[in-house]
């Protein structure tokens, strides 16, 4: 999808800070690690996870399509032609948020198991997330780009 296009990249809005924890995290590993090596390790991890967090939670745009990149757990890569609609969705824990919505189920194998937000597999086949808060960078640019790209989607704000 991505070979020879223009795409844009939308990060999630609090990425800056995913970074800076995890390099705080960091830090503070290093200066554990006089004290405790298992310590140590932990704050490793943990900063090692927020950093990956940091660059992994994205929605790809460009004239073939679109992706969610979900932590790297998934992928959700789809043409313009199989989105339908912006509408609101049940999700655990966060109540109703708002979604770009698929015509067709996208297989995203089993991996997708391990997140926990929407219930069903047929929801996370179908979904992608596009909440205002805490929500994605440059969200009204992502708004005109689906809307340039996929003038048939119903419900826009």
């Amino acid at each position: 999808m991505y070979q020879d296009c223009v795409c844009k990249v939308y990060y999630h809005k609090y990425r800056i800070v995913y970074l800076i924890t995890g390099g705080i995290i960091f830090g503070i590993g290093l200066i554990l690690m006089q004290a405790s090596i298992s310590e140590a390790m932990m704050c490793f991890i943990t900063s090692a996870f927020c950093v990956y967090l940091g660059q992994t939670l994205c929605i790809v745009t460009s004239p073939m399509g679109i992706a969610y990149h979900n932590m790297g757990v998934y992928t959700l890569q789809t043409s313009w032609e199989n989105v339908e609609r912006v509408d609101f969705v049940s999700s655990r824990g966060f109540g109703k948020q708002r979604y770009l919505l698929l015509k067709e189920p996208v297989y995203l194998g089993a991996r997708s198991n391990l997140t926990w937000v929407l219930p069903t597999d047929e929801q996370r086949e179908r979904t992608i997330p596009l909440p205002v808060a805490p929500g994605w960078e440059r969200f009204q640019e992502l708004m005109e780009d689906i809307k340039h790209y996929a003038p048939h989607v119903v419900g826009l704000p």
